[in-house]
């Protein structure tokens, strides 16, 4: 039977520059990908040359794991994938809620946080 519950493994870290995420931490700068650009204005958009992060604000968002304030990004890559997607990260936690991932305005992931443990 297939299961709705995905694991994934990710690691934050917090430079002054910004928040972000790596999937190795034995080699964290080799996978590193900013997810929050530092200050987090609301507005603020940062692009690697490949996608772009636009800050849209904050946000308060309730999951099984609990009520998180939250900073709300819009991640957009343009076509050929022309993919988008939104994410929420709350402060010393990191990723909460995630939607999108499919062709720009089409759903194809919904992520919520149900347990985490911080390390």
């Amino acid at each position: 039977a297939a299961s709705d519950v995905y694991k994934r493994q990710v690691f934050y870290i917090e430079r002054d520059d910004g928040l972000y995420s790596v999937n190795d931490v034995n080699r964290p700068w080799s996978t590193a990908i900013c997810q929050i650009p530092v200050p987090p204005t609301d507005g603020k958009t940062v692009s690697d040359g490949w996608q772009s992060v636009k800050v849209i604000g904050s946000e308060q968002i309730e999951t099984q794991a609990g009520v998180f304030n939250c900073i709300k990004l819009h991640y957009t890559v343009p076509e050929p994938q022309g993919t988008e997607w939104f994410a929420w990260y709350a402060q010393g936690v990191g990723l909460v809620k995630y939607i999108g991932g499919g062709r720009m305005g089409s759903l194809y992931h919904v992520l919520e946080l149900r347990t985490y443990e911080i390390q």
